[in-house]
C-alpha cells in the first residue's frame, strides 16, 4: 500500500516488504542473550551519582543510501537519524508508534523526553534523563533517508511527510540502506 516507513507502521504487510531497505542500529542475539552491533556501534556511559545515562552510537563507515541500478551513493549520517528521531518520530503531529517510547516516566511520576543529539557526521548520543535498564531497547531505530523527508516536510508539511514514497512511485526512486531493493 505504501513505501513510506511513516504510514508502513500501520499497515504489516508494507511494513515486512519496506523494512528490508533499512537498517537498525543493533540486534539482539538470542543464543548470547548479548546486543551486537549492526548498522552502529555502541557504548553505554553511566553516569550513577547523577542519575544519567548516554548510549553513543557510531555508524559504520560502509553505510550508504544507494539506489537499485544507479551508481548513485549517498553516506548515511548521523543526520539520518536525528532527524528521523526528532522530526518524524518525534513530532506528535505525525501519529509515529514510536512517539511514547521517546520517553522515560521519572521518580515523580512525570514524563521526560529521551534527546538524541548529533555529535558528527558518524555520531550521535541518545540522553536518557535517568538510568534505564535496557536502554538500547529506546534507541534502536531504523535508518531513514533524512534528505527525502526534511525536504517533504520543508514544503508541505506534515501531509507532505505522509505522502512521499506512495505505492504510485517508481521503485528505483526509492533508496535503501538495507539488504534489498524494492
Amino acid at each position: 500500500k505504501t513505501f513510506n516507513h511513516l504510514i508502513a507502521e500501520r499497515d504489516g504487510d508494507s511494513a515486512s516488504i519496506i523494512a528490508m531497505t533499512t537498517d537498525y542500529l543493533v540486534d539482539y542475539n538470542a543464543i548470547t542473550k548479548e546486543w551486537e552491533p549492526h548498522a552502529a556501534f555502541f557504548e553505554i556511559e553511566i553516569d550513577q551519582p547523577n542519575d544519567k545515562l548516554i548510549v553513543h552510537y557510531t555508524l559504520r563507515e560502509d553505510l550508504y543510501w544507494s539506489w537499485w541500478n544507479s551508481d548513485k551513493k549517498i553516506p548515511v549520517t548521523a543526520d539520518d537519524v536525528v532527524y528521523w528521531y526528532d522530526e518524524i518520530a518525534g513530532d506528535p503531529q505525525f501519529g509515529s508508534s514510536a512517539y511514547n517510547g521517546q520517553f522515560v516516566t521519572m521518580a515523580d511520576g512525570s514524563q521526560q523526553r529521551i534527546q538524541c543529539v548529533k555529535v558528527d557526521e558518524k555520531r550521535f548520543d541518545f540522553i536518557f534523563p535517568r538510568i534505564v535498564a535496557e536502554p538500547l531497547l529506546s534507541t534502536n531505530t531504523t535508518i531513514q533517508p533524512s534528505f527525502l523527508y526534511r525536504e517533504a516536510k520543508e514544503k508541505n508539511g506534515a501531509a507532505g511527510v505522509k505522502n512521499i514514497l506512495n505505492a504510485s512511485i517508481n521503485p528505483q526512486e526509492i533508496p535503501s540502506c538495507g539488504r534489498w531493493f524494492i
